[in-house]
C-alpha cells in the first residue's frame, strides 16, 4: 500500500446520500463489543450540520470501491478558538436505544408483555424507541412472570432494558452501521461451532475470518495479554424467590476457590428451569480466561468488532500470537500529519 495511507478517500454523505464537501483536519471512528454505540468525530473547518442531523462516512484508497463504516446522528457540535474548527460527534442509529426512556404516565400501568421468547421482547422494546430494523437468533428462552403487571418495562433506558436480557443470556445486542439491530449469541472471543447452543451449534456456524494480517509486516505495534479478570467459576442466579446456581474448578485459581457473579432476574424469571438454564449458560461463558491482542496497523476500514481476523508472524512462531482472533474494539483514526491507521484490541 506504500504511502497511500496517509491519503484515505473519507466521503462523508447525509441523509439523503448526498456527499458533504468538507474540509477534513481529522476524523475517528469508535466501535466495540461493549459499546452501546459507535462514534464517529469529525474535526472540521465549516459545519453544514444541525443537532440531529443524519450522516454516513465511507472509507477507501484511491478509486477503489469505499467501506461504509458509520450511519447515525449529529448529537453534539463543538467550535473551537482561536484555530476556527468544529468538532461534530455522532453516534450510530441504535444510540436511539439509549435515549429512549421508559417512563408511563400512569405508573401502575407501565409498558408490559408475557409469556414471550427473548428475541420477541427485545423486538417490541426496541420498535418503542422507533428501531423496527431487526435480526436476531432464536433464543428459545421464554420470559414469563406470575405479576399481575407482567414483564415490566418501567424507569430504564431501551438499550439497558435489552442489554440485561442479552446478559442473562449471554446473548448479544448491537447497531451496525446501517442500521440494523442484532440481537444474537455473538460471544467476544472466536466461536467453533462446538458450544451447542443456537448460533453456534455447528461446524457451519462457526467464525469465518475475513482475512489475515502479517503482524511485524503490517503492525505500527503490538501487545498480548492473558488474565482471569474476569473469569468466574461460581454463578447465582435470584428470581424472586427462586435461587439457581452453578459453580465449577477452575484451574487458574486455588481448588475449592470461587469467584461469583450474581444474575438478578426478578420480574423476568419465575421458574426453576429458566433460572437453571440462565446459571448454566453464564457459567459456561465466564469460566475462562481472557486472551488479549492489542495492536495498531496501517488503515484498514474492513477492520470492524465483530468480525474475526487471523493474524500471523513472520518472525515469530509462536501459537499465542498466531492464529484466529475476535476484533473485540477498533478505533480508525485519520488526520493530516499522521495518516489513517487502525487500532485493534482483539479477543480470544
Amino acid at each position: 500500500m506504500s504511502n497511500d495511507y496517509l491519503n484515505p478517500q473519507i466521503e462523508i454523505l447525509d441523509g439523503d446520500d448526498n456527499v458533504v464537501d468538507l474540509d477534513i483536519e481529522s476524523w475517528t471512528f469508535n466501535d466495540g463489543h461493549d459499546s452501546s454505540s459507535a462514534t464517529s468525530i469529525l474535526d472540521i473547518h465549516t459545519n453544514p450540520f444541525d443537532i440531529g442531523a443524519e450522516l454516513k462516512v465511507y472509507v477507501g484508497y484511491g478509486s477503489a470501491p469505499k467501506t461504509k463504516l458509520f450511519g447515525g446522528y449529529v448529537k453534539q457540535i463543538e467550535k473551537k478558538t482561536p484555530n476556527n474548527t468544529y468538532t461534530v460527534t455522532a453516534n450510530n442509529y441504535i444510540v436511539r436505544a439509549s435515549d429512549y426512556y421508559f417512563v408511563s404516565a400512569d405508573q401502575n400501568v407501565p409498558f408490559s408483555r408475557n409469556n414471550i421468547q427473548t428475541e420477541d421482547l427485545v423486538r417490541d422494546v426496541l420498535a418503542e424507541a422507533g428501531l423496527t430494523n431487526f435480526t436476531y437468533d432464536e433464543t428459545h428462552f421464554l420470559l414469563r412472570t406470575g405479576a399481575e403487571e407482567g414483564i415490566a418495562v418501567s424507569l430504564v433506558t431501551a438499550y439497558d432494558f435489552c442489554k440485561n436480557l442479552a446478559n442473562i443470556l449471554t446473548w448479544h445486542l448491537w447497531g451496525d452501521e446501517d442500521g440494523l439491530i442484532h440481537f444474537e449469541n455473538r460471544k467476544p472471543y472466536v466461536m467453533f461451532g462446538t458450544s451447542g447452543t443456537p448460533g453456534d451449534s455447528t461446524p457451519e456456524d462457526a467464525d469465518q475470518p475475513i482475512g489475515y494480517i502479517l503482524i511485524d509486516e503490517y503492525g505500527i505495534d503490538y501487545n498480548y495479554s492473558v488474565d482471569e479478570k474476569n473469569l468466574r467459576n461460581r454463578v447465582v442466579v435470584y428470581a424472586g424467590d427462586i435461587v439457581a446456581e452453578r459453580e465449577a474448578e477452575s484451574e487458574y485459581l486455588p481448588a475449592g476457590f470461587r469467584k461469583s457473579v450474581l444474575m438478578g432476574c426478578t420480574g423476568i424469571i419465575d421458574d426453576q428451569y429458566h433460572a437453571d438454564l440462565t446459571a448454566r449458560y453464564n457459567l459456561a461463558y465466564l469460566n475462562r480466561l481472557t486472551y488479549g491482542l492489542q495492536t495498531t496497523v496501517i488503515g484498514n476500514p474492513i477492520l470492524l468488532p465483530r468480525r474475526t481476523l487471523t493474524v500471523n508472524s513472520s518472525i515469530i512462531n509462536d501459537a499465542t500470537i498466531n492464529g484466529d482472533w475476535y476484533i473485540f474494539s477498533t478505533q480508525h483514526s485519520f488526520d493530516k500529519s499522521g495518516g489513517y491507521t487502525t487500532n485493534m484490541v482483539l479477543k480470544r
